[in-house]
């Protein structure tokens, strides 16, 4: 049985509702990609809604699936030609994956929002903080992230000590940068695009993303095997130069990362999109190759509390125009060693953040075993 598979069986069935026949689609599925032991499938002309569905064998036993707001089925298993999907009514459940954004109210409480706007004077870290642990959150059962909603628009990475769902309870009566229970900030960011944020390139010209006028937040899927959110940058004042930009962030469960599309508008020809990975605690990066993913990547005590911990970028070779050390520009992005990626005509770019932490529940990887982690993943 494999991780997720056996994550799925520990998560209670969901009960199918009484009142009426459940949506069901038995007819072979198209499948549209896998990432590792997780697979996505299309049935034409479904009637299922975005949630927890209960996918069930020939034999009549069952388990989670997931029905994404694209209209996909995700699986923990390849698809049988005896299975069927059937759609519930209770509320959804959600185990392996989950996104949180919390905001303070008036009496210190936090409310969790699932889309919300940026305050357009937010552009320096307030205290106290507005946004639990400054910004949105996302995690699955490996790994935890968060980006900071403001100006430094930095990506963070959390370690976890847990395969349970924590960010809700991040940072609201505790110090997140001291180990905990769960575990901790793993990563100091600085000024640097951390674990994967991005900026874009213009020439020799690189321009920050966090100072847009209008920034949103929205949850798109939150359930056992997928969650997504979409972030928005928008250029809405005449902020120079004028462009907008919105990034998909998706994590699965079991994967130790989290996948990106970025799609830009208002940029000129030749613009790149720059991502990378901090090299305030790293003094070299490896490069990986193989069939068509390029990966840029440290690894070593860079952690925390030093404790190992590597950071990869990961993106198809054929959409890869450089990578290096970001000092090489005049920049407000600094310590940072980047991966430059050109454009598709639609004007958006594919790629994955992959870490891993030695402090964490699941097994560290040796420097040569950490390319594994990103092998058998689509883009």
């Amino acid at each position: 049985m494999n991780r997720i598979f056996y994550l799925l069986a520990c998560l209670p069935m969901l009960v199918v509702s009484c009142q009426g026949p459940p949506s069901t689609d038995s007819k072979q599925p198209d499948l549209v990609y896998s990432h590792g032991e997780l697979h996505a499938y299309s049935f034409k002309e479904s009637t299922l809604k975005p949630g927890t569905v209960l996918v069930k064998t020939g034999s009549g036993e069952t388990f989670s699936g997931q029905f994404t707001s694209d209209g996909l089925v995700l699986t923990a298993a390849p698809w049988d030609a005896n299975w069927s999907v059937e759609q519930t009514t209770s509320p959804t459940e959600h185990g392996g994956t989950g996104i949180h954004l919390g905001m303070r109210q008036a009496d210190n409480e936090w409310t969790e929002l699932s889309q919300a706007e940026r305050p357009a004077d937010l552009i320096t870290p307030v205290r106290p903080m507005i946004y639990q642990a400054e910004g949105p959150m996302w995690e699955n059962d490996l790994i935890g992230f968060r980006t900071y909603w403001d100006q430094r628009n930095g990506f963070d990475i959390f370690g976890k000590r847990q395969a349970g769902l924590v960010m809700h309870s991040v940072g609201v009566e505790e110090n997140y940068h001291d180990l905990q229970d769960w575990g901790m900030d793993v990563l100091k960011v600085g000024n640097s695009l951390g674990a994967g944020a991005v900026a874009l390139k213009t020439g020799n010209s690189i321009y920050p993303i966090g100072d847009r006028m209008k920034e949103t937040f929205e949850v798109l899927d939150e359930g056992p095997l997928m969650s997504k959110l979409v972030l928005t940058y928008e250029d809405t004042a005449g902020v120079e130069p004028h462009f907008s930009l919105k990034r998909e962030i998706t994590i699965y469960a079991g994967i130790s990362g989290f996948h990106n599309r970025i799609t830009v508008e208002g940029v000129p020809a030749g613009t790149e999109v720059l991502t990378g990975v901090v090299n305030l605690h790293a003094d070299t990066f490896h490069t990986h190759q193989s069939n068509d993913a390029f990966a840029m990547y440290t690894y070593g005590p860079q952690a925390e509390l030093d404790m190992g911990l590597g950071i990869a970028v990961v993106a198809d070779s054929g959409e890869v125009t450089g990578f290096g050390n970001i000092q090489t520009f005049d920049s407000e992005i600094t310590d940072t060693y980047y991966l430059a990626l050109g454009l598709h005509a639609d004007l958006s770019t594919n790629f994955w953040v992959m870490a891993v932490w030695e402090g964490g529940h699941a097994p560290f990887p040796s420097l040569a075993e950490f390319p594994e982690s990103w092998a058998n993943l689509d883009n």
